[in-house]
């Protein structure tokens, strides 16, 4: 303590003399003074960071930290045709990282950048529109760590040579340009996950965990015993090739089918492999083809717990789509919005998706509802047309529980006044939300009247959203109900089996959580934010726009709080029902 005290004696009094007689200093004296406190004042800079707790970290836990702040490789930008997530499906195998995030951090001093650099597991990302140099670079830094490889635009990336070169090292690959010849996988024995387009993949697939083939040719390696996710698009092959492929994956939980058709029809006595994948979890079928599918549900062995996703579906194949028995299905769902069927279980689950046309909405709902004879049926949406609602009703006579979520009270009391034996056993409705109460009260009256009264009502909504007026309708449907309750949380969730949900579902695998979607998120959002606006300028507006906004029945409002959510086209272009606002225009709302 006493050299720093002498030390700091000695530099005051120096900067005391310079004050005071500095012009007897010359330019040359004054200049190596100040080049020497320059230095002085950087070592003591240095001596203050090197005490700093952040520059006192073990090498171990900087470099953790360095590897928590590096970002996900941003590929959407470079994608044209999909989503990162539907190009390499299963995601969480790639993990590819932006390794240009690392610069500014290894310009901050040179104990980061020390770090940074002796920490060969930060490079080892390398994408293909990265600068040569870059990725010679991070190759050289990565040293000898599993590299993570992402080629979509083939600029600066040789896949083959550094297939070549570093192919022991690649532990994931995905590339979009294709590959000439093609990817001798004994290049390449530490790969886990692939996805690979317009290319020749052979050799031992015996490490992988996922794969992805986009119009790839496989010529058939050894058994993928540890291959657990499957994707395969834009194929023709013969359903005895496909069977093959699955008879060596055992392990499979995973299995997607994307433009996959049969070159020849479906020989139910021909020579086809044993196939018993009992670990599959989740398949998802888009665009089925009718051969390989029959093949599928007749001729493999399949687990007691299954979901099966059916995309772009014609009604014509509803016959033979169907892999779950009566007795599996607990429930029904339907959705106009999403154009799909979901009919699940405890354990078994099948999600039916077709076009989004209204006009064929009526031929799904009278081919699905007239096999799954559930007693539990929840509509999210419908279209605003009658013939649609009518097939619901109609197909669904032994219904005794409803689950609503935003669909046309008007149109479905006119069908039940017209029909009067419709749902005989109809005594129990949940509305998710209470957009249109007073539509449920008309239902509630309508029953009523036709001496099949409702037992029960639930309806769900946020507090911060339910307000006065829907207490008043509320109090009048406890005239036509008997047991009336009113939850204070927010929409209800499906009863899906966990097989639906958990995990790491593929993006080709959609499966909703709840009764009405994040939609109506926004819109709760939306709608609050408009009532808080009403109450800040009701005093230079009167209460005529407090008044419209808790409207509980006004398309207008509906129009307003999507626009701020920019979905309403979606409303307008599927024809989705929209609660009446003819009392809101005779009140001059």
């Amino acid at each position: 303590m006493a050299d720093i005290r002498f030390t700091c004696s000695d530099a005051a009094s120096l900067l005391a003399k310079l004050r005071n007689s500095c012009r007897e200093w010359s330019l040359t004296d004054l200049d190596r003074i100040e080049d020497e406190l320059l230095h002085t004042i950087s070592d003591v800079r240095v001596s203050i960071n090197a005490q700093r707790p952040v520059n006192r970290l073990p090498v171990e836990i900087l470099s953790e930290i360095f590897h928590q702040v590096l970002p996900p490789f941003q590929l959407a930008s470079y994608l044209k045709s999909l989503s990162p997530q539907s190009f390499l499906v299963w995601d969480p195998f790639f993990d590819f990282k932006d390794t240009d995030a690392l610069l500014p951090l290894t310009h901050v001093c040179r104990w980061w950048r020390d770090v940074a650099l002796d920490t060969p597991t930060l490079w080892t990302t390398l994408f293909g529109s990265s600068h040569s140099a870059a990725i010679d670079e991070y190759r050289l830094r990565s040293k000898s760590a599993p590299l993570k490889v992402l080629n979509v635009e083939n600029k600066h990336l040789d896949v083959q040579q550094l297939w070549r070169t570093d192919g022991q090292r690649i532990q994931s690959l995905a590339s979009k340009t294709g590959c000439d010849p093609g990817l001798h996988m004994s290049y390449a024995q530490g790969l886990h996950a692939l996805v690979a387009r317009g290319c020749l993949l052979q050799g031992d697939v015996s490490n992988l965990k996922a794969l992805t083939l986009w119009a790839v040719d496989w010529h058939l390696p050894s058994t993928p015993i540890n291959l657990t996710h499957l994707f395969l698009a834009k194929r023709r092959l013969r359903v005895v090739d496909l069977f093959r492929i699955l008879s060596i994956a055992p392990r499979l939980e995973d299995l997607g089918l994307y433009r996959i058709s049969a070159e020849e029809a479906f020989d139910p006595h021909g020579d086809i492999p044993a196939v018993a994948l009992q670990h599959l979890r989740r398949l998802a079928i888009h665009y089925p083809d009718r051969n390989i599918v029959s093949g599928l549900f007749s001729h493999v062995g399949l687990p007691a717990r299954l979901a099966v996703n059916f995309e772009n579906c014609e009604v014509s194949d509803l016959r033979w789509l169907v892999p779950l028995t009566q007795n599996d299905v607990k429930f029904v769902c339907i959705s106009a919005l999403k154009s799909s069927v979901i009919a699940a279980g405890p354990s078994k689950a099948v999600r039916f998706s077709g076009k989004r046309d209204s006009s064929t909405g009526a031929q799904w709902i009278a081919a699905l509802l007239s096999y799954f004879q559930s007693e539990d049926i929840w509509i999210a949406n419908t279209y605003k047309k009658d013939e649609f609602d009518e097939a619901i009703i109609k197909h669904t006579p032994w219904v005794e529980t409803l689950h609503l979520g935003f669909i046309d009270f008007t149109t479905m009391v006119k069908i039940l006044e017209k029909n009067p034996a419709y749902w005989p056993r109809l005594t129990k409705v949940a509305l998710s939300h209470a957009h249109d109460i007073s539509g449920m009260l008309k239902l509630a009256e309508t029953r009523y009247r036709m001496g099949r009264p409702l037992k029960e009502f639930e309806c769900h909504e946020r507090p911060s959203i339910f307000h006065e007026e829907y207490s008043q309708d509320l109090k009048k449907i406890r005239h036509y109900v008997s047991v009336v309750r009113l939850i204070k949380d927010y929409a209800i969730a499906l009863p899906l089996p966990d097989v639906c949900t958990d995990g790491v579902p593929s993006p080709w695998f959609q499966w909703p959580k709840r009764l009405v979607s994040d939609i109506c998120d926004n819109l709760d959002v939306s709608m609050q934010r408009l009532r808080e606006v009403s109450e800040v300028i009701h005093v230079s507006t009167g209460s005529k726009l407090r008044h419209w906004v808790n409207s509980t029945d006004s398309t207008l409002r509906l129009v307003i709080a999507f626009s701020h959510v920019c979905m309403w086209s979606i409303f307008t272009e599927f024809e989705l029902a929209l609660p009446d606002y003819t009392d809101d225009r005779k009140r001059g709302v």
